[in-house]
């Protein structure tokens, strides 16, 4: 099957005719995406092409507890005519016996003087509808999509969530294989051939034997009915609790959204706010002290080489200038004491003079040398000791601003995320809603577990006062002297349920099989971590599922986290779709609920592209990003947003994604 198109008229959020093409442009580009925020009516889609498939006969949440006509009212835009009434339509191709069929399903319905009336036309590769057609369109649709499996196809993220519950994933593999199998058939011809026996039985009984037979089967009849009676609590218990469920999320989403999660940590962040102060204060009063000492020489770093230089030439400039002095001084008493003592001759005494002179001249400085400097030999050791202690001074500022900087910007963000705390009266009345919500979840969830304990306890009972009463009938079947023809049949009716019941565990075991591989390989595509999981066994009479690891050893549930049940879950869901053998478009609202990024990173890349030959995804901006987007984009076929005008309380469909 390919949908080709949904046409909303006046339905739900929808004002007006809205059309969106479904098509995949090729084989590669399967993925239609819808983008819409909270309450724009995505799920509002999906409920519309249930609607136009099974009309009454279709499980939406919404319905519970109201009769058809009541619900349908309901659908119709709050803003339009209702006598106009609203209209869902759906365009699709599937194939029969090698040949492509196209199919238009219009459903329409508008109020009437005497209530509610509808309209169903379908039409079959012509431009008229089929009034056979539309007159048998129930057996049609459920002879090629069952309403029991529907769900394999069409879900939204809220189911995953549930059927990553175990006992919730034990009731959707035993429904699924049930319908898969067309067992309702098996357990229901079971029961009529029960019934057939339990009459010719007491056709066969003295008045006596009759008797009690007959109060052991009122009795039966009895706690049958106490126990529909209790599975019907069951279910709408289960429908109250999806409900409060329901509403606890979405009121969680507007606590986190109006700042109530800030709000709860408002405490924990003033204190990290006065710690990051402290550490900021002592960062920035150790770099005040430091630029109060040598640390503003690291600005000249670069010139203090060629300061010591030019100090350590001027100092031995000046030790040299002392030296000449010195040689002057001795020279000059030399040679006046050689004048004084006339022992040398004229001409040898100008020679010596020459030659101290000389000497004297190569001992002082060049005359180039310029000294301007004046330093002391105490201000070079102390250049001396800054150009070694620098550079270890200089890297230990550079981590204090490093360190400032980013104790700066946690504050920032700190007292950002402070002043968007709002006041007490503020959101008092959103924490009263979201405590008076999570007590309704609870008091639901009490509800629901006595009724399914009532349900189990009359199962039980009922199970043994069958039991009790088929002893009887078989205790006394030796004694019948019924007819031959009423013996032949109890006989052979017994053969028969016995083969059926034999029949029925053959084909559960070997679909088991089939599914417990699926699973296997469909979780093992998702989930991130390798070699976690070996295989999955399913209880073909409880429907348990259990992971085994890969040394064969059983691992427990509880050591799955959340984001992994729901992989699982997932997971279960496309194994079993595969396993229908019905090529049939995968339509999931709400496609990633709370996964963590790398599992919905996973189902991005793993899941959403292979999930069937045409997938459609209705998501939010925070499921699907711009990241994902990216990701998905050589895969997307369409993409559609759904704007909603809040001053008209009214939703259109638009051509693109949120980043596009």
């Amino acid at each position: 099957m390919i949908i080709d198109r949904i046409i909303v008229e006046n339905f739900g959020v929808y004002a007006g005719r809205n059309v969106a093409v479904l098509t995949p442009p090729d084989s590669t580009r399967v993925i239609t995406l819808f983008g819409g925020d909270n309450g724009a009516g995505k799920t509002t889609l999906l409920k519309a092409l249930y609607l136009a498939f099974y009309g009454k006969r279709a499980s939406l949440a919404d319905r519970a507890g109201k009769n058809y006509e009541d619900f349908l009212e309901d659908c119709i835009h709050s803003e339009s005519n209702p006598h106009t009434g609203a209209r869902v339509e759906v365009h699709f191709r599937k194939q029969e016996e090698g040949k492509e069929h196209s199919f238009r399903i219009t459903r329409h319905w508008w109020m009437a003087p005497n209530g509610i009336e509808e309209r169903l036309e379908v039409y079959q590769d012509q431009p008229n509808s089929s009034e056979s057609l539309s007159d048998t369109w129930p057996d049609f649709i459920e002879d090629y999509l069952p309403t029991r499996i529907a769900n394999l196809f069409f879900f939204d993220g809220e189911q995953i969530k549930q059927l990553a519950a175990p006992a919730s994933a034990t009731d959707l593999l035993r429904t699924a294989v049930h319908s898969l199998l067309g067992l309702e058939i098996v357990e229901r011809l079971s029961a009529d051939l029960l019934v057939l026996e339990r009459r010719k039985r007491q056709a066969t009984k003295n008045d006596q034997e009759r008797q009690k037979l007959i109060q052991l089967e009122q009795e039966v009849s009895r706690i049958e009915e106490l126990h529909n009676v209790a599975v019907l609590d069951a279910g709408q218990a289960q429908t109250r609790v999806d409900r409060a469920r329901k509403e606890l999320a979405a009121i969680e989403d507007t606590y986190v959204t109006q700042g109530g999660t800030l709000h709860d940590q408002r405490g924990t962040l003033n204190e990290h706010r006065v710690r990051i102060e402290s550490e900021l204060s002592d960062a920035e009063a150790e770099l005040r002290e430091m630029a109060a000492g040598i640390l503003p020489f690291a600005l000249v770093g670069s010139l203090l080489p060629k300061l010591e230089k030019q100090m350590s030439q001027e100092l031995e400039a000046d030790h040299l200038q002392i030296q000449a002095a010195i040689l002057q001084t001795r020279d000059n008493a030399l040679l006046g004491y050689l004048k004084r003592s006339r022992a040398m001759e004229r001409k040898v005494l100008q020679a010596i003079c020459a030659w101290l002179d000389k000497d004297r001249k190569e001992r002082i400085p060049s005359p180039d040398h310029k000294s301007f400097l004046d330093a002391s030999q105490q201000a070079l050791n102390e250049t001396r000791t800054l150009i070694t202690t620098l550079p270890d001074l200089q890297h230990h500022a550079v981590e204090l601003i490093t360190k400032v900087r980013t104790l700066q910007q946690e504050l920032d963000n700190t007292e950002r995320k402070l002043a968007q705390v709002p006041d007490d009266d503020a959101i008092a009345h959103l924490h009263k809603e979201l405590t008076s919500c999570k007590e309704k979840v609870k008091v639901a969830e009490t509800k629901l577990a006595v009724a399914i304990s009532k349900s189990d306890q009359l199962f039980r009972e009922l199970t043994a006062k069958r039991t009790s009463y088929a002893r009887e009938i078989e205790t006394n079947a030796d004694a019948d002297d019924a007819m031959d023809s009423d013996r032949r049949i109890i006989e052979y009716s017994t053969k028969v349920r016995t083969t059926l019941a034999a029949f029925r565990t053959a084909a559960i075991s070997r679909r088991v099989g089939q599914l417990e591989r699926l699973i296997c390989e469909s979780f093992c595509q998702l989930i991130r971590k390798k070699d976690f999981v070996s295989s999955i066994r399913i209880d073909p009479e409880t429907f348990d599922v259990h992971l085994m690891d890969p040394k064969g050893r059983e691992m427990p549930a509880l050591r799955l986290s959340a984001g992994e049940s729901q992989v699982l879950a997932t997971a279960m869901l496309w194994g079993l779709g595969r396993a229908s053998g019905r090529v049939v478009p995968t339509i999931i609202d709400t496609p990633l609920g709370r996964l963590d990024s790398s599992h919905r990173r996973h189902l991005v890349e793993r899941y959403f592209p292979n999930a069937g030959h045409q997938v459609i995804l209705l998501s939010t901006d925070e499921e699907i990003t711009k990241c994902h987007l990216d990701q998905l984009k050589p895969f997307l076929g369409n993409t559609y947003r759904l704007q909603h005008d809040s001053s008209t309380r009214s939703t259109k469909i638009e051509e693109g994604y949120f980043y596009s």
